[in-house]
């Protein structure tokens, strides 16, 4: 083996430590690329709600929320999805404080599950799905 074919193979190899941290670096802005881009935030509205003796389910929802119960059709109570239907509005305000609430009967599709009477259940409703740019875009820039 000749000195040159030995210097070119095994000797004075340098590592190029700019192209390898610029790999890195490639690599790591796609993935956060795709994390930023797949997962979703979500804002709730909670509220609790009560299965009455007909196995009929109400809850008080404040006025100001009220267009939040109106415009889905989706509940999760004990972490699961129903659908529902709004079945009646009563008229009467109840008002507690400063506070104006309006009673508000659903229809769930699967109501079977709720066949205790005076059953007072935690829900929650999806209002806003947001990734994690547009969270953080509407954080910044305001809503």
């Amino acid at each position: 083996m000749q000195i040159n074919e030995y210097q070119e193979n095994f000797y004075n190899k340098t590592i190029n430590l700019k192209k390898i941290i610029l790999i890195i670096l490639v690599f790591i802005f796609i993935i956060l690329i795709i994390v930023i881009a797949n997962n979703n935030f979500y804002d709730y509205f909670y509220g609790m709600l009560i299965v009455e003796d007909d196995e009929r389910i109400s809850t008080l929802v404040n006025i100001n929320d009220l267009e939040k119960v109106l415009n889905n059709n989706e509940i999760i109570i004990n972490q699961l999805h129903y659908s529902y239907n709004i079945e009646k509005i009563e008229n009467d305000n109840f008002i507690n404080g400063d506070d104006v609430f309006k009673k508000i009967y659903l229809k769930i599709n699967d109501n079977k599950v709720f066949n205790i009477k005076n059953l007072y259940l935690n829900y929650s409703i999806i209002v806003d799905k947001n990734t994690i740019f547009n969270y953080v875009r509407k954080s910044i820039i305001g809503r």
